[in-house]
Parts: structure tokens; sequence; C-alpha cells
């Protein structure tokens, strides 16, 4: 993986227009966004954007930030009920 400072502008761009289609519900939008984009610079940026979006929130404790991922792997890894949830 590249560092932050590595990453295109181009790929933070569409990061940012990719998140916004998601969070607006766009999904025409979204497939636009993944068909023009360069998908592995894209994931990069958008992880970028990620933890430093988890830093702000845990007031930039790395040992939070980690804490915070395990606690967000454990939800997501919890066995669901019959509906999904």
């Amino acid at each position: 993986m590249t560092s932050s400072t590595d990453i295109n502008r181009d790929a933070f761009l569409d990061a940012i227009a990719f998140t916004r289609c998601r969070l607006n519900n766009d999904t025409d939008g979204l497939t636009a966004v993944a068909m023009a984009c360069e998908p592995v610079e894209m994931v990069e940026a958008l992880a970028s954007l990620y933890i430093a979006n988890i830093m702000e929130l845990v007031a930039h404790d790395p040992r939070r930030v980690d804490l915070f991922l395990k606690c967000l792997q454990s939800e997501v890894s919890a066995p669901r009920d019959e509906s999904g949830r």
C-alpha cells in the first residue's frame, strides 16, 4: 500500500465522489465512479480517508484506533439471527 502522500489527487476525488454517492444512495453515480476510476488507487484513498475519520473519532490515539477496528471487526463478524441482523 502506498502512503497517503503517494495517492494521486484523482483517486481522492473519486473516493470522495464514491462516498457521496453511497451517502445519497445514488446507484447510477456509484456505477459511474466505479467504471471511471483506478480501482486500487481509489480503495487506497478510501482507506486513507476512513483512517483519517477514525483518528478524529478517537482523538488521534493509535491505540484507540486499533481498539475501534477490533470492536468493528467483532460486530461485523458476530453471528446473525434469522433476519440477517
